[in-house]
């Protein structure tokens, strides 16, 4: 087992108070690559004297810090895990890869009722995807937090001022061990490396019979860590893939080919086929049990001409350098050339 591995074994078996109390005198470093040197000086260092079975108090609060300074910030009461939050949407495998590109972000926010971490931004100068955690302050905010909560619904949202840097918007809600694990992706209007958009967490209340009351505003820096790849059909007709999504423009399709007659079904199945030969197939109706859902948000758009347009946010990281061709409602894309 690796140091990750037995740090959050041993962090996940202490309770929320128990770590709190542990750690309250304590400021952690809210930098994860600071985070991992002094973690690894710790581990190294005190493993010898764990093993030579020193007080259970003191090895725990050895392992807390470790596995808090590691994986996780806190604020309140709560632990924010970072690794937790993003691999409840995209799967254990891709929370690591984003840790391991250095994706997992730090930021925390304090809002009236709840705390808010953004916990990845993903990029490649157009489409982005967001995953954030609201972790409740006080009984109101709980009360949001349960997966039959009937209080009503918790999510990100762009600031009025957004609405002319952004379009078309997917957003998703769940929970998570008591707090509100959610998702938004859409798109930039123009292409930019480096942009700060304005966001809010909205609360909408079932009991107060209000929508959209303001929990907190604060400036979300969006900057590129993904490149766009173009893709061309033998009609001309252009498609971006990156490795956490793809998106066409002005496509047409065959509504026999796809699963149902709704345009969301155009983006329901997609095959990908890689340089080795081999080929992976998206598709969430071949399972639609499956807790990570191969594609986890789509948003399509018919034309005028009944031409479809829209993107689809994987829900998984793929390797989108080693692809050579995407097909979508039987129609193929062949790889053409990075684009902007």
């Amino acid at each position: 087992m690796n140091i990750e591995k037995e740090l959050t074994k041993a962090f996940n078996e202490l309770d929320t108070v128990a770590f709190d109390v542990l750690v309250c005198d304590i400021e952690l470093p809210c930098d994860i690559s600071s985070a991992e040197k002094i973690t690894k000086r710790i581990y190294s260092k005190e493993r010898r004297t764990m093993n030579r079975s020193v007080k259970k108090k003191s090895t725990a609060l050895i392992i807390a810090l470790a596995a808090a300074m590691t994986l996780c910030i806190t604020a309140g009461a709560y632990v924010f895990n970072h690794k937790m939050s993003i691999g409840s949407f995209f799967g254990e495998q891709t929370a690591s890869e984003l840790e391991n590109r250095g994706l997992i972000s730090g930021q925390v926010v304090n809002g009236k009722h709840f705390d808010i971490s953004i916990d990845t931004v993903l990029s490649n100068g157009r489409n982005f995807c967001i995953v954030a955690t609201a972790a409740p302050k006080d009984d109101y905010g709980r009360s949001f937090a349960s997966d039959s909560s009937a209080a009503g619904r918790v999510e990100l949202a762009p600031s009025e001022s957004a609405d002319k840097l952004i379009k078309g918007i997917s957003a998703s809600t769940g929970v998570e061990n008591g707090m509100i694990v959610m998702t938004f992706t859409s798109e930039l209007c123009e292409y930019s490396e480096n942009v700060t958009l304005p966001m809010q967490l909205l609360i909408n209340s079932q009991a107060d019979r209000q929508k959209g009351v303001v929990d907190a505003e604060f400036e979300l820096k969006i900057e590129k860590n993904f490149d766009a790849l173009h893709f061309i059909s033998s009609e001309g007709e252009q498609l971006e893939l990156w490795d956490f999504g793809l998106h066409i423009t002005n496509v047409q399709l065959d509504r026999r080919a796809a699963n149902d007659s709704t345009v969301f079904s155009f983006m329901e199945h997609i095959e990908l086929e890689f340089s080795d030969g081999s080929r992976t197939v998206l598709d969430n109706s071949a399972n639609p049990e499956a807790s990570i859902l191969d594609i986890s948000s789509i948003s399509v758009n018919e034309t005028y001409d009944h031409n479809i347009e829209g993107s689809a946010t994987f829900g998984h990281l793929i390797d989108s350098d080693k692809v050579t061709a995407v097909t979508i409602c039987g129609k193929s894309f062949s790889a053409h050339k990075a684009v902007q």
